[in-house]
């Protein structure tokens, strides 16, 4: 977790380590239609199979600013907790 004020390179920094590190990088899209469900979807899709499936070593980029929904950052605190989101799976 990086904090600092606004322009001060944490996402350069992150993007220059995880370059370094020779791992992938995964953030989200926000659109105007993106919802809980797509947010689910990505961490399903992207996150989940591609970390433990095909077992890719993934830096996961999230900005304050894609906060659009108090439920993101409650998956967030649920993966860094116990490494999962519960309820993920059920349609």
């Amino acid at each position: 977790m990086l904090v600092g004020v606004g322009g001060s390179g944490r996402k350069s920094l992150t993007e220059l380590a995880t370059f370094i590190a020779n791992f992938e990088t995964f953030g989200i899209e926000l659109t105007k239609s993106y919802d809980f469900a797509a947010w689910r979807d990505d961490m399903k899709q992207k996150l989940f199979m591609g970390c433990g499936v095909d077992q890719k070593q993934t830096v996961f980029l999230f900005s304050d600013t894609q906060i659009i929904m108090e439920s993101f950052v409650e998956d967030i605190n649920n993966i860094l907790n116990n490494g999962e989101i519960p309820n993920l799976y059920i349609a």
